[in-house]
């Protein structure tokens, strides 16, 4: 940069431009500089003494330059960044320091210290020490933890917004989503494959053979089926589908090492399972009768208390359950009677996803879980198992209800 000129202050129009700035006001930084150089000091009261003196510098050596140019040249030179609110700054302290002859040193950082909660070492210890036993929280649970804890030794309680900040600044917690878990199939296995093409998609082509079959986007034209002699089948699909609530939290409060899966369950919730067909849709006599084969049920009595083959159920330990393989037996033998009055004389043919629901081991069956480890309690009816590749009868368990109430050993 070009050296101070001292000519310049006699220019009228830069006099006029920079509200009657003068040398004089440049050699009053540079004394303040001076008195404020040797005295202990905050280090950024001398580095705006620098920029206020850089910044009268600026105006006098070039008049053109603008107020704002000037300030942020003068923050640039001296603090090495480039700060709107700097310059703005600086410029206000120059017209104060030219108005007063002096520069108020900032505040910033001098008011009144408090001990914080946080600060104190038995509480920090027990927050931490809860913290790693959950290993996620959020910020209401953490809130109401500490209050709980700062109550019970006889502590004045904080606010939530506090209980966020010793969360997230003070313990290194942060904010986290929830993200689902990565589930792999088997439908690439080699014996997969092999069933798909050997059985299931020529069985599929013969099934279709005896069904109706739509064309267009509306269904309207119809193709029927090739094997007319043979009676007809449906084909309708299984479905199962959850409605939840959504009013689980999505969000918590973790380090960041610490990343937990979203769990499956969200909150209360209906389970809906039904029966679909591209003919019909969902099965309900009253739309798959006439009006007047209705009535004739109706009439006669034996129309069944529930006309719709659809299941609702809540789950849930207090409510009605968990969905399993008994009650899908229920729906389906339900779903038969209304089939059967529905299209007399056709066969219908079920289609169902593999799902670890609908298999189910017979009541019999001789399954670890049913045994008892300890003697007492009521013993498991179990059958006779045998190892057919090594030929040989093991009686596993095989178990009867006796009176005594006692397991009787194997062997």
């Amino acid at each position: 940069m070009a050296p101070y000129d001292a000519d310049f202050e006699d220019d009228s129009v830069a006099s006029l431009r920079c509200r009657m700035i003068t040398q004089a006001d440049l050699d009053a930084a540079k004394s303040a500089i001076k008195a404020q150089r040797n005295l202990p000091k905050m280090p950024d009261h001398l580095s705006v003494l620098r920029c206020i003196e850089h910044y009268w510098f600026n105006l006098l050596r070039q008049p053109s330059r603008t107020r704002a140019r000037a300030g942020r040249d003068a923050v640039l030179h001296i603090l090495q960044k480039e700060s709107t609110h700097a310059a703005r700054r600086v410029r206000n302290l120059a017209l104060e320091s030219q108005r007063t002859g002096d520069v108020n040193e900032s505040g910033q950082g001098r008011h009144a210290k408090r001990n914080r909660i946080i600060d104190i070492e038995f509480v920090r210890a027990d927050c931490t020490a809860m913290l790693d036993d959950r290993r996620r929280t959020s910020v209401r649970q953490f809130h109401e933890w500490l209050n709980q804890h700062l109550e019970h030794h006889g502590s004045q309680m904080v606010t939530e917004r506090t209980s966020r900040k010793s969360l997230t600044i003070d313990l290194g917690f942060r904010r986290h989503s929830r993200k689902k878990g990565v589930y792999y199939d088997g439908h690439d296995r080699e014996d997969v494959q092999q069933y798909l093409h050997d059985m299931y998609i020529p069985a599929l082509e013969w099934v279709d053979s005896r069904c109706r079959k739509y064309d267009g986007d509306t269904m309207e034209v119809e193709f029927q089926r090739e094997n007319i002699s043979l009676p007809e089948i449906r084909k309708f699909f299984h479905d199962e589908s959850i409605f939840y609530t959504d009013d689980a939290e999505k969000h918590y409060y973790a380090r960041d090492g610490d990343q937990v899966l979203r769990k499956k369950s969200l909150s209360r919730c209906l389970h809906v399972s039904d029966m679909i067909s591209e003919d019909c849709g969902f099965l309900d006599l009253q739309k798959a009768l006439s009006s007047s084969g209705y009535e004739q049920l109706q009439r006669a009595g034996t129309l069944p208390a529930n006309t719709k083959s659809r299941g609702i159920i809540r789950p849930g330990k207090n409510a009605d359950g968990w969905w399993d393989h008994e009650q899908l037996v229920d729906q389906v033998i339900h779903f038969m009677d209304l089939f059967e009055i529905a299209y007399p004389g056709e066969i219908v043919c079920l289609f169902f996803d593999c799902s670890t629901n609908h298999a189910a081991f017979a009541k019999d069956a001789l399954v670890v879980n049913r045994m008892n480890i300890n003697p007492g309690g009521p013993p498991g009816l179990m059958f006779m198992r045998f190892t057919t590749s090594a030929s040989l009868a093991n009686a596993a368990w095989l178990v009867e209800q006796s009176k005594n109430r006692q397991t009787i050993s194997p062997g």
